[in-house]
């Protein structure tokens, strides 16, 4: 067996994962050192000021009045919701991959053009721009998430290799966000059932699976929290990620629930400083190079959060292997 002078060398030399402050600071370093790893959430938002807006349009007028000729409270509700649905951007898909400060979404900030709007008013169309924009925002995720990776982690990995990797590691996005889509709809399961038998005898429980749904969401969405960090890191599977996500956090739970919270607030508090800042052209500018900053050492941020703890993680695991003694 090891002796006790191993096993205490061993922890001796084990490096201690660097705190939230540290993480957020190097990855401040990085963006500063690398200023060029803006250049997508910047070129995103440029488009989002002047580039064509791709709405559904008509597309679900005649679903709507189909609802609205049967006067149900919630087919009201479905057509509301349907109707607001009809002037969205699909474009606005990317700004979920890429950090984005997505102008478009606040009247107050400055214009330069009124954007084109284009309007797509029929299904066939509708679905080719959905199927378009969604593949469009898995390669930039995993385009752009490898090259923070590579330049957080100072891994090398041509610009080839990038373009290569990038829609497989978006793919791999889509289906483990689908994945867990399906585990939540599983975990609400029995709730929905339960609830669509109470209203039979009059009994309203929508109350009770909104909480569920809610907390659920709250659950998973802290579990996997790095899951989406596992596939540019590890290049991992889907489920291989959200394994790799949930063995970190459950180690580190309290200071992985401390980093998500310091990540949402920043994210929150200045999204609303930036719609604030940006009401003429110069603050326009300052708000649109602000967000990217931002966006990168947060994202940048996360990559090292999850990188030093999941290396740990494994060394931890080797350990008592490593430090067996052949008698």
């Amino acid at each position: 067996m090891a002796s006790p002078a191993h096993e205490a060398t061993g922890k001796k030399h084990q490096k201690k994962p660097a705190s939230i402050t540290e993480v957020i600071a190097a990855a401040a370093d990085v963006v500063i050192a690398r200023p060029l790893l803006m250049i997508a959430p910047v070129l995103l938002d440029c488009y989002y000021l002047l580039g064509w807006r791709i709405t559904p349009g008509s597309t679900f007028d005649h679903l709507r009045s189909e609802l609205m000729s049967r006067g149900t409270s919630s087919g009201d509700w479905i057509s509301e919701q349907l109707g607001k649905a009809s002037s969205v951007d699909l474009t606005g898909l990317a700004a979920f991959a890429v950090p984005s400060l997505f102008p478009d979404t606040n009247d107050k900030v400055y214009r330069p053009f009124a954007r084109t709007a284009i309007a797509l008013d029929n299904w066939g169309a509708l679905m080719l721009a959905a199927v378009v924009m969604i593949g469009v925002s898995m390669f930039l995720f995993g385009f752009v998430g490898l090259w923070l990776a590579d330049s957080g982690l100072n891994r090398t990995r041509t610009w080839d290799e990038r373009a290569r990797l990038g829609p497989v590691v978006g793919g791999r996005f889509l289906l483990m966000a689908l994945l867990v889509a399906a585990m939540l709809l599983m975990l609400l399961a029995p709730f929905l059932f339960a609830m669509v038998v109470a209203s039979g005898a009059e009994v309203s429980l929508e109350s009770l699976v909104v909480s569920v749904g809610v907390l659920g969401f709250l659950a998973l969405y802290v579990l996997f929290y790095f899951a989406p960090d596992s596939l540019l890191i590890d290049l991992a599977g889907p489920v291989q990620a959200l394994r790799a996500s949930s063995s970190v956090v459950r180690r580190n739970f309290g200071v992985t629930v401390l980093f998500v919270i310091v990540s949402i607030f920043i994210s929150i508090g200045l999204a609303d400083v930036w719609d604030r800042l940006a009401t003429n052209a110069p603050g326009l500018a300052i708000a649109i190079v602000a967000n990217a900053f931002v966006g990168c050492v947060l994202w940048i941020a996360s990559l090292l959060f999850y990188s030093e703890r999941s290396q740990v993680l494994a060394s931890e695991r080797a350990a008592p292997t490593g430090l067996r003694s052949i008698t």
